[in-house]
């Protein structure tokens, strides 16, 4: 167990404590707190109903494990992080509103997957607290600038992985304060006195190890590898002084490219492989690259399909780097912990590849596609007997589990699951190919997964 509580003064709120967020941000934060003068404390709010108890049990101490392979060393340590102050549960709606009177607290970080970044408009003001993680910031932002402490608005740093992220935060804020009838003087307060930073964040981790002997259940492993993209006025930089460590923390004028380039191929990866390499008994990431078809698979998939979709020269090297990572020794990152949220992952990560090829080659690329059909299958629920861990909003998964339940012809299911703009953004149906290619890949994962992705490596 981790003594020594810091007492640093509050500088950043945090939406979320999952895996993630702890050995990345919080890690990052533990090291600014080392290296330089930041001498910052972290709230974290429990974001979704419910409560951190572990980690308020161990008053928000916890180890990360890092390890790998740098430049041909092997790289092995244990930080232990206490920057983490307090843990509040946003359905305590007094104690988090409470924070934005905390005058010291100037930075706000929020880790919601694909899908936290949402306007609902059924979220009311009066709601304690709102459903949707931007309803939930407004309110905070609110009290903020109805305090002592309105002049100190706040630099906004999403990591959730969505283009945009942080323009797409604000534009959801703004309209709740809209739909909310707030005064026009706090809109303009939002506008003048917070900045909302677009970031790209890139680190593999995998959460508890499985063969540790630690006595810290929150132990989080993570490969050495990490970059934080961030794309901020000048004076963000100025207040989080990463410049003064040894982390790979970057403030960039454009992110486009550099997002682009890590979505579609790292990121598009592990979510390509999740579904199929399931479906086929893998249990990791390393473990399915590792095999010889998979990883032939997976291979060609990122060189053949993903590759020529971007203007990219450095894309085929960051392929071999992606690759090397996946098969760090060190990391047993389970492919079920990267299946939260699939669905808008896939939306996000994978499908501007797949539609890209698709539309410039005009015939489907059959590795996107047959990661697409497992994807459908996935959400089946089920798979030779067994529960399969589809983790996703409960709407979603209503809705794929009744689409296979209602039908018995996996081309009517195919077509009325890619009818759904709101899952796709867009009516898939309409690309006939795409439809018929599904219906065959799902047929071919049915009879023969090993076969469909391994026989002559498609």
């Amino acid at each position: 167990m981790i003594e020594n509580r810091q007492n640093r003064p509050i500088r950043v709120i945090q939406f979320g404590a999952g895996n993630f967020l702890r050995a990345f941000a919080d890690w990052m934060i533990e090291v600014l707190n080392e290296q330089t003068a930041f001498d910052g404390g972290v709230v974290v709010v429990k974001a979704t109903p419910g409560s951190y108890d572990e980690l308020q049990a161990q008053a928000g101490r916890f180890h990360v494990l890092t390890e790998g392979v740098v430049q041909g060393e092997v790289v092995r340590d244990l930080q232990a992080v206490r920057c983490i102050e307090r843990v509040v549960a946003s359905d305590a709606f007094d104690d988090f509103l409470a924070l934005a009177e905390i005058e010291t607290a100037r930075i706000i970080i929020s880790n919601t997957t694909e899908a936290g970044i949402v306007y609902d408009p059924a979220d009311n003001f009066a709601d304690t607290p709102p459903r949707s993680f931007p309803a939930k910031l407004t309110r905070l932002l609110y009290r903020r600038w109805q305090s002592n402490s309105a002049e100190n608005g706040f630099i906004i740093l999403p990591t959730e992985l969505i283009a945009a992220n942080g323009s797409q935060l604000r534009d959801c804020v703004l309209r709740y304060a809209g739909q909310w009838q707030l005064s026009a003087e706090f809109t303009d307060w939002i506008k003048s006195h917070n900045t909302f930073c677009n970031t790209l964040v890139d680190r593999i981790v995998t959460g508890h190890p499985a063969d540790s002997d630690s006595d810290d259940p929150l132990l989080v492993a993570a490969e050495p590898y990490h970059l934080w993209a961030i794309e901020a006025p000048s004076f963000v930089a100025d207040e989080l002084p990463f410049d003064q460590t040894n982390l790979n923390v970057k403030f960039v004028a454009d992110l486009m490219a550099t997002r682009k380039l890590k979505v579609r191929i790292l990121n598009g990866a592990h979510t390509s492989m999740v579904p199929l390499g399931l479906l086929a008994g893998f249990t990791t990431v390393r473990e399915a690259v590792e095999d010889v078809n998979f990883g032939r698979f997976l291979t060609r998939l990122l060189y053949d399909e993903i590759v020529p979709t971007l203007d990219d020269a450095t894309a085929t090297e960051y392929v071999a780097t992606t690759l090397d990572r996946f098969r760090n020794p060190a990391i047993a990152h389970q492919l079920s912990a990267i299946a939260l949220n699939s669905s808008s992952k896939f939306r996000v990560r994978v499908l501007p590849s797949l539609l890209y090829y698709l539309e410039r080659n005009d015939a489907v690329p059959p590795r996107l596609t047959l990661a697409f059909a497992a994807l459908l299958r996935f959400y089946k629920g089920t798979w030779r007997g067994q529960s399969l861990p589809v983790k996703d909003d409960p709407a979603v998964v209503t809705f794929f589990e009744t689409a296979w339940e209602n039908s018995a012809d996996a081309s009517e299911v195919v077509k009325h699951i890619l009818q759904n703009e709101a899952l796709w953004g867009e009516d898939l149906s309409r690309y006939q190919t795409l439809v018929s290619n599904l219906v065959t890949a799902i047929d071919q994962i049915e009879t023969d997964i090993v076969a469909s992705y391994g026989a002559d490596n498609r």
